[in-house]
């Protein structure tokens, strides 16, 4: 299974634990944050994953993000994504 997986420098701890999780169980995961220090606009990184999801064929996207909210109500506009929010 392909799965693409992005954080905002909140959530950059959490991504890169759940990144080295998958990998352990033999997914393989795209990593589209780079930096803990960078701070890209939530709508740039929910796009990128979007964009893998439906056009680049993974399976699954991971987003983590502060504006949690803003980046579902982003991912749920295109056809074919079903975001939620977990706490």
């Amino acid at each position: 299974m392909q799965i693409t997986i992005n954080s905002d420098q909140v959530g950059f701890d959490l991504k890169e634990y759940l990144k080295l999780r998958l990998l352990e169980a033999n997914f393989e995961v795209k990593d589209l944050s780079n930096s803990r220090d960078a701070q890209p606009y939530y709508c740039d990184n929910t796009l990128k994953a979007v964009q893998d999801f439906v056009v680049g064929g993974y399976d699954r996207a991971i987003l983590i993000h502060q504006n949690v909210y803003a980046a579902t109500i982003l991912a749920n506009r295109f056809p074919g994504v079903r975001a939620a929010v977990c706490n």
